[in-house]
């Protein structure tokens, strides 16, 4: 992983346990010839003991905006609006660096409500400075009431027992019974037809998203993503991601980010400005994590304009996503941008995006940010030190000529001006010179020759 503002990177070391027996020591070297640097320590795999149960050293923590810590006794009612997603952040503790996981999975075994995660989390890294977090979407599916259920979340590390967590949930029976995507209203003619509907529909009906511009929406029209960004979370799962990109659905090639590219930019606002519409959270996924990661970026200025992963509105104005990109390896990978409205319904969209391998360019001298700053002090600080020898330089020079200037005015008025006269240089230095002005202004010399 690299970090573009202080030119520093790091790397993780996979330990590939599953060929040894449980407990199995080993001797590990690292040598990085080009930075002469070279490590060597032991690895102790897990022991038989140790693989029955959940990684000691990964969790998950769960939470809401009403509730930033959900404990066992909390019970999360869906339907309340606010309350329809569940943040759960997954991190390790030390001295683990990183940890290997695979898919992150939401299960309930209740008919009404359903519990689904927004978007994705396939196989990647768990680092402490850098945990996964996932939304689970609680939607009830009927407008009844049911009894309290359990909701399970876990996450799978490889030879270990999934880290799980549980919480408990139900319907409050006044739920619209929106579907968990919106896709499903495509084809509704009077939806097309009738504005006046949209107070009958989900927000999700009423986001429209451009590639350039407020005017053209050729990325999402009403909910609807164009065929070319028809990507969805289900399209992630290992085998279908593959076939995304090579056979697309509907023949449809998808938009594609080249390799060169690693932001981009979407236009997003709302199809009738004068009804509310606010979003809950927004999740982008990837489907190979091991080439390409992505995230909600806000830039430092204008930071207003932009979307935020935590949520915000997109009432009565105009909005910019944009989406940071940052390849790992050579390869192209699936983009899925995942959308969940304060009503309960949520929209997504995709592309396709294309990397290359990432180049490490050593260099003896380092340019950094600090560095740069440094640098440009020094500079700024020599040009105000030439300006100031330059300014005093000039000063101690007309010093000296209107020195001399006075000084030829003075032998000139006293002899009668017969020096002066015979070489024309006297005059030449009077010419330039008001009499009647109390303080010399500008003096202008009509022979070329230097005064000493």
């Amino acid at each position: 992983v690299v970090d573009e503002e202080s030119s520093s990177g790091s790397f993780a070391v996979a330990f590939q346990c599953e060929s040894l027996p449980p407990g199995s020591d080993f001797v590990l070297e690292i040598d990085v010839t080009d930075l002469k640097i070279t490590a060597r320590f032991m690895k102790r795999c897990p022991t038989a003991s140790q693989l029955a149960s959940p990684h000691p050293l990964v969790h998950i923590k769960l939470g809401t905006k009403e509730l930033p810590s959900v404990s066992s006794d909390d019970v999360i009612v869906a339907g309340e609006r606010g309350a329809h997603s569940v943040s759960v952040d997954i991190f390790v503790d030390s001295p683990a660096t990183a940890v290997a996981h695979d898919a992150v999975k939401v299960q309930s075994g209740a008919s009404v409500l359903k519990a689904m995660m927004l978007g994705s989390i396939q196989s990647g890294l768990i680092r402490p400075e850098s945990p996964q977090n996932a939304v689970v979407v609680l939607q009830c599916m009927a407008s009844k009431e049911e009894p309290v259920v359990k909701v399970t979340v876990e996450v799978e590390v490889p030879r270990f027992k999934p880290t799980a967590v549980q919480f408990a949930a139900r319907c409050n029976g006044t739920s619209p019974g929106y579907s968990a995507s919106y896709g499903v209203l495509q084809e509704n003619t009077a939806f097309q037809s009738r504005p006046d509907e949209f107070a009958d529909l989900p927000m999700a009906a009423r986001v429209n998203l451009g590639r350039l511009d407020y005017s053209t929406a050729d990325v999402m029209f009403k909910g609807v993503p164009r065929p070319k960004y028809n990507v969805s979370a289900a399209d992630l799962k290992p085998g279908a991601a593959e076939t995304a990109l090579e056979r697309p659905h509907g023949g449809v090639v998808l938009f594609e980010v080249k390799h060169i590219q690693s932001v981009i930019e979407f236009s997003v606002w709302n199809q009738v400005r004068s009804m509310p519409l606010g979003y809950a959270s927004m999740v982008v996924s990837t489907s190979n994590s091991r080439v390409l990661s992505a995230s909600v970026a806000t830039p430092p200025m204008w930071g207003y304009y932009f979307l935020l992963g935590e949520g915000g509105v997109i009432n009565d104005g105009y909005k910019k996503l944009r989406i940071r990109l940052f390849c790992k390896d050579e390869g192209s990978a699936l983009v899925v941008v995942s959308v969940l409205l304060d009503d309960g319904s949520s929209t997504e969209f995709g592309f396709a995006k294309l990397c290359t391998r990432p180049q490490i360019h050593v260099s003896r001298q380092v340019t950094t940010a600090s560095s740069i700053m440094g640098w440009a002090v020094a500079a700024l600080a020599f040009a105000g030190m030439a300006g100031l020898l330059w300014v005093t330089k000039d000063i101690i020079r007309n010093s000296k000529d209107l020195h001399s200037v006075f000084e030829s005015r003075r032998r000139g008025g006293g002899a009668g001006g017969g020096t002066a006269a015979s070489t024309g240089f006297g005059a030449g230095l009077y010419a330039g010179i008001d009499t009647h002005a109390p303080t010399v202004t500008r003096m202008s010399l009509s022979d070329s020759r230097r005064i000493e």
